[in-house]
């Protein structure tokens, strides 16, 4: 069974956008939603860099920590300079529910969790971003977003190494 925490908040995000593109992308709730995830997975990259029983899964935590608390900055920055309003977006509460989850998991569950939640997160927030991007008409939004995405595909590519390294 797969615990897709994360798939969640980048599936809202998705489907707040919708399947077939975005059509006119507002950038302040494109940022809302990249804050949110990004908030979410500092939280549980703590978590992470203090609770797996894996030694890679630690600095793997310790780097999506570093990675999105750089996001965040990059975000306010982005948003600052350009007068943009970012949306205040709140998890559901089927993502607190499934972070809360997460939280109170330990040993290879806590591990096993955290890996399946990467993979499909990263994955999902990849194609968020992706379509946001190829879709806005601003061109300085679509160079931010140009910039974001090698981070989250980086960080799914790492979560599918180690997923699969451990056997899980």
């Amino acid at each position: 069974m797969k615990y897709q925490i994360f798939s969640a908040l980048a599936f809202t995000a998705v489907a707040f956008f919708g399947v077939s593109g975005l059509g006119e992308v507002d950038e302040g709730q494109v940022l809302g939603k990249l804050k949110t995830i990004n908030q979410t997975e500092i939280k549980v990259g703590q978590w992470a860099a203090e609770k797996a029983t894996i030694n890679e899964i630690k600095e793997y935590g310790r780097q999506l920590v570093k990675d999105h608390k750089n996001l965040d900055a990059q975000i306010h920055n982005f948003a600052a300079t350009n007068k943009i309003t970012v949306a205040d977006i709140q998890p559901s509460e089927e993502d607190k529910a499934a972070v809360e989850s997460l939280q109170q998991a330990t040993g290879a569950d806590f591990d096993k969790k955290f890996l399946d939640t990467m993979v499909k997160g990263h994955e999902d927030a990849v194609s968020m971003v992706r379509t946001a991007k190829d879709d806005t008409q601003d061109s300085k939004f679509k160079n931010f977003l140009a910039k974001v995405v090698p981070s989250l595909e980086k960080h799914y590519k790492t979560a599918e190494k180690i997923e699969k390294k451990a056997s899980m």
